[in-house]
């Protein structure tokens, strides 16, 4: 990893290449990563798919999100919008903040799943709590007493709006008349 900061990508495949092929994760999402972006080896998307595969199947959430970005668009694997949906669902249920991004773009556009702009919106504030989390464990704390997340420009759902979990191009039987009404009223 330290090769591929410091833009040796040469030197990472050599690093990666053995870990990888015994079955390292963090290995197998940077060799994915190099051939997607063609770095420090030919540009091969099937190849790339391969390894962000064996690393989304160990749980890695950054490659199932770039797995998924991957079947979206059809780069190195047959575009399937339903499968790109799945993975992102693993990764954002993960607590990966660009697949809850990715997530309320695909309920917002339709893509993959039934357009609901109430899913858009909850994974959408998923997502900015989750980066604001994150920035946060990142960024030292003024004082003592400051909590440390800050969260941006989050607007809440009312709570009988938020589903537990959205479902899979469906329109949620959850979601009650009542809610509909009053998320009209809630921005």
């Amino acid at each position: 990893v330290a090769a591929y900061k410091r833009n040796d990508y040469e030197l990472a495949y050599q690093l990666a290449l053995p870990a990888a092929q015994a079955g390292d994760a963090n290995a197998q999402y940077l060799l994915g990563m190099q051939f997607w972006r063609g770095r420090g080896v030919t540009r091969n998307d099937a190849d790339a798919a391969r390894w962000f595969t064996s690393a989304a199947e160990q749980n890695h959430s950054d490659a199932m999100t770039d797995l998924a970005a991957m079947y979206r668009l059809g780069e190195g694997v047959e575009k399937d919008t339903q499968r790109a949906f799945s993975w992102l669902m693993k990764a954002a249920d993960m607590g990966n903040a660009t697949a809850q991004y990715d997530l309320g773009q695909a309920y917002q556009q339709g893509t993959g799943v039934t357009k609901d702009m109430i899913h858009a919106r909850y994974w959408l504030e998923h997502a900015d709590a989750t980066e604001s989390i994150q920035d946060a464990k990142r960024r030292p704390r003024a004082s003592a007493g400051e909590p440390g997340v800050v969260y941006k420009n989050i607007t809440r759902l009312p709570g009988g709006c938020r589903p537990s979990r959205p479902p899979i191009c469906i329109r949620p039987a959850s979601i009650s008349a009542s809610c509909t009404k009053s998320s009209r009223t809630a921005s």
